[in-house]
């Protein structure tokens, strides 16, 4: 089972009710570890420089090209613990922004995640 520290919508852990640390497991904490390797940047990790999005080379060098940067996001969503397979992932613009939303088969069921970048 997954299982790890419950992050807020700022991405940092915090205190629970309880007076401890919050934790989260099962299908929360599988989207939670799947929106962290959606916003992993290539060579950010110090000792898992090969894992992570190459963003610059696939949407932030002026000419954002959507199915490299498609294929890189599959990998990474892959390689989280829990992860069976993607159904679908469907992109949009919101302004500057690039948005997706990924329909996502887990061990424990399936999850949405939606984001932007």
């Amino acid at each position: 089972m997954t299982r790890l520290f419950a992050v807020d919508e700022n991405n940092d852990i915090y205190i629970a009710k309880n007076g401890r640390l919050a934790m989260v497991d099962g299908l929360p904490a599988v989207l939670q570890n799947i929106e962290h390797a959606v916003k992993a940047r290539l060579s950010e990790m110090i000792l898992a420089v090969d894992r992570g999005i190459p963003f610059f080379e696939t949407i932030w060098n002026g000419s954002p090209n959507i199915g490299q940067y498609d294929a890189a996001l599959r990998v990474a969503v892959l390689r989280v613990e829990g992860v069976l397979r993607i159904d679908s992932i469907s992109f949009g613009r919101n302004g500057s922004s690039i948005t997706y939303t990924m329909v996502v088969e887990t061990i424990y069921g399936g999850v949405v995640s939606n984001g932007s970048i």
